[in-house]
């Protein structure tokens, strides 16, 4: 997590971005067949969010091949120059990552330089959202007055009688912030930067400042104790008592909670 701390002031804020969108509206159709430069299909990369959208753009459309794949590992394939984007090669990904991978060093003979990756900028929005019990939700926002990521920081581990949680006697206020490898991760964590520094907008002296450093690792150490091998809001609705609060997309929390409704027996 500190790792990406670091990295937040390279990247510009996106939700959502497509590289090379306009190979989706067709490009030349000579030789090859395996979704390379060339080749009659078209080759579309989806962060595994979106393999439902990717999957339904394979449907709609002719000649287009999907691979489902994280985003972290097609960054890494595009800084390395094993993957190059082209008319028959398009990124859709969730979050910072096109511009995380744009902000990559690129090594050539003619040295190291910044990928020049075009994008065609948000195509959809998910706000990130803090999930809990209403219990919790309430004892978090009244003591918090705001209801953040800065102030469930401040308070991460420490016990819920501490902060008004009266029917919470006994437990701590364990947070969940999902992995910034996946979609809802990257999000998240710039919501939370973002509420500590202030802005949406902040810079790498804003996120270099020694307190809010401090602040994130141990936000990030809180979330890390509680990781299961769900992500925090699955986690947080199938093992009851694992996680206070979790972080996650708007759209992830709509579907996990509205699922988990209708598979409640309860009356």
């Amino acid at each position: 997590m500190r790792r990406f701390l670091a990295l937040l002031g390279a990247v510009a804020m996106v939700l959502l971005a497509v590289l090379a969108r306009n190979a989706l509206d067709g490009g030349d159709d000579s030789g090859g067949d395996d979704g390379a430069a060339g080749s009659d299909h078209l080759r579309l990369i989806c962060g595994p969010a979106l393999r439902t959208a990717c999957d339904h753009i394979a449907k709609s459309a002719k000649d287009v091949k999907v691979k489902v794949q994280a985003e972290a590992a097609t960054a890494d394939d595009l800084a390395s120059g094993r993957l190059e984007l082209d008319d028959h090669t398009v990124w859709l990904a969730a979050g910072d990552w096109p511009a995380i991978a744009g902000a990559g060093l690129k090594s050539s003979e003619a040295g190291t330089t910044r990928l020049d990756l075009a994008s065609s900028g948000v195509l959809a929005r998910s706000p990130a959202v803090i999930v809990g019990p209403t219990e919790r939700m309430e004892a978090a926002a009244t003591a918090c007055g705001t209801l953040d990521w800065s102030c469930l920081g401040d308070h991460a581990g420490s016990p819920w009688i501490d902060i008004g949680g009266e029917n919470q006697v006994g437990e701590t206020v364990k947070v969940g912030l999902p992995d910034v490898d996946a979609a809802a991760g990257m999000v998240s964590v710039n919501q939370a930067v973002a509420s500590r520094v202030g802005k949406s907008d902040f810079a790498t002296n804003d996120i270099g400042d020694p307190a809010v450093v401090e602040w994130f690792d141990d936000l990030a150490r809180e979330s890390a104790r509680h990781a299961g091998t769900q992500e925090p809001l699955s986690q947080m609705i199938r093992v009851p008592g694992s996680l206070s609060l979790a972080g996650a997309l708007e759209a992830d929390a709509v579907r996990e909670l509205s699922a988990a409704a209708s598979a409640d027996p309860s009356p």
